[in-house]
């Protein structure tokens, strides 16, 4: 038997779950490895392509071994009070809190997937900050289906020069720029996937460690890890325009309220909105075959430009942004747009016809 406190069991469950595999491929990669190790209960997860790991303390009176389903583990835990037990005698566990019990049938640990959370030398160490605000404003451009180059967020270290993170889907790239020092030079592509899980569970840190094709995180007592994406990441830098002759400037704010108005009226297959720029306001306008919608807020430019955008890019990269205005560095209505605030995003435009 074992004694654990709920909050801790909980947040152990909840930091390492969405690793948890389809149980329709196999029923043990639905499951959540449960074992004691001395005086603290280790908490796996994997479908075999992520992995993740945790510690939480533990009054273990007796060892356990079990595999157990992690959707229905987390809902007794969130139903239980302050204090649980576990005792798994055989083939079923008895979670238990006050006056409620629970028996749940366990599968067994040796159908679990053997998973190697070897730390190697080669790693890097990236402030919780810093870590968050790249992951945030870079998976936002990440592609969400496959498992390709794409889909993954490209760190590039450069020693005394910091190092960057940069995501790009084929329409959109999100580039966020970095000065610490890391003393590690090299480019690897990571699964947004595994960043998403990182940051819920973030610590102060976060040490990242290399090895070979794998990628290992650790932040306080879990560990997260993965595969790096093969291949040779697309040269971004070419695709980043050096020159924008045309800027207008935008209170972010007051361009995330007008587009959210306008987008009740796009066409759902497109999200298509035409950004009309000119002489210091920016107009903006939707249509579906339900009716049209339009509205017109101030900008900083000087000139003129009609161009159309993807009204979810656009939104998505501004909610990205902490700064209070957004410049949108433009060439031609069929070129690449670089919004830039807080970090660089640039969008492809739409094509109009006539």
């Amino acid at each position: 038997m074992i004694t654990l406190n709920k909050t801790e069991f909980l947040n152990g469950i909840r930091a390492i779950k969405s690793s948890c595999g389809k149980t329709n491929i196999n029923p043990v990669l639905g499951t959540l490895h449960l074992k004691t190790i001395g005086q603290g209960l280790e908490i796996t997860a994997t479908d075999t392509i992520f992995s993740a790991r945790t510690i939480i303390e533990a009054n273990v009176k007796e060892q356990i071994d079990i595999c157990v389903n992690a959707d229905k583990l987390e809902s007794i835990v969130n139903a239980l009070d302050d204090i649980i037990t576990i005792n798994c005698p055989k083939e079923v566990a008895t979670i238990s809190s006050g006056k409620t019990n629970f028996d749940v049938l366990t599968l067994n640990s040796k159908d679990f997937p053997t998973i190697s959370f070897e730390l190697s030398d080669d790693k890097v160490v990236l402030s919780k900050d810093d870590f968050v605000k790249g992951v945030n404003k870079t998976v936002i451009s990440t592609a969400t289906e496959g498992h390709n180059l794409l889909s993954g967020v490209c760190f590039t270290f450069k020693k005394e020069n910091g190092y960057e993170m940069v995501a790009t889907d084929g329409n959109r790239l999100s580039r966020v720029e970095f000065n610490n020092i890391v003393n590690k030079e090299g480019q690897y592509v990571i699964p947004h996937n595994i960043l998403n899980n990182v940051i819920k569970d973030i610590s102060d840190e976060i040490e990242i460690y290399f090895n070979g094709n794998k990628v290992i995180f650790k932040t306080g007592k879990s560990l997260f890890s993965t595969q790096l994406l093969n291949g040779s990441y697309p040269k971004y830098e070419q695709i980043i325009p050096q020159n924008a002759p045309l800027k207008a400037v935008v209170d972010k704010n007051e361009l995330l309220k007008s587009l959210e108005k306008v987008a009740i009226m796009s066409d759902s297959r497109t999200n298509v909105t035409v950004f009309n720029f000119r002489n210091g306001e920016l107009h903006l306008a939707t249509s579906c075959d339900n009716g049209k919608a339009e509205d017109t807020i101030e900008v900083s430019f000087d000139g003129e430009l009609k161009i159309a955008f993807n009204f979810r890019y656009v939104l998505e990269g501004i909610k990205a942004m902490q700064s209070d205005v957004v410049e949108f560095g433009m060439n031609t209505a069929s070129s690449a747009t670089v919004l830039n605030g807080d970090f660089c995003y640039l969008i492809m435009p739409i094509m109009q016809k006539g």
